[in-house]
């Protein structure tokens, strides 16, 4: 085995406040309860104030630590047409599966993009949505085990 370069792009999952998840729910069941279930519907469809779609938040809040999550790649697909390579820390690891890791904090959990695996158009309009909401891509390189 060797080691092959990689690189990527990161929005550090801080990013993504799952907190919000907890209101909207409680905001929908209120409604329903107290019988308004067309506003309830209304606040549904409207769905979540912010830069993330409720489906790639809850997709992120129940995250279980795999590097390669098919639930939160498939929500990113659905609702952004772009799909991460990795979510995670990537941990500098003498020897180990990952090594020279540069641009990426450690100790910090990042959602992890290759644009050359993107559809260039999503990819620049994803960038944009990123740019239009104040959250940074930050750029990163590492060797893995391959």
């Amino acid at each position: 085995m060797r080691y092959y370069p990689k690189r990527g792009y990161g929005i550090e999952l801080s990013n993504f406040d799952t907190s919000v998840l907890d209101e909207f729910e409680a905001n929908l069941q209120e409604l329903r309860s107290s019988g308004e279930d067309k506003e309830a519907d209304t606040l549904e469809d409207k769905g979540l104030e912010g830069p993330w779609h409720y489906e790639v938040l809850a997709s992120i809040n129940e995250w279980d630590g795999d590097a390669y999550d098919d639930v939160i790649f498939d929500a990113f697909d659905t609702w952004h047409s772009v799909v991460p390579m990795r979510i995670g820390e990537i941990s500098d690891e003498r020897g180990g599966e990952t090594t020279g890791v540069t641009g990426f904090n450690p100790g910090t959990e990042y959602l992890i993009f290759d644009p050359r695996e993107q559809d260039k158009d999503a990819w620049n309009k994803f960038k944009t949505h990123l740019e239009e909401n104040g959250i940074d891509l930050v750029e990163g390189s590492w060797s893995q085990l391959g």
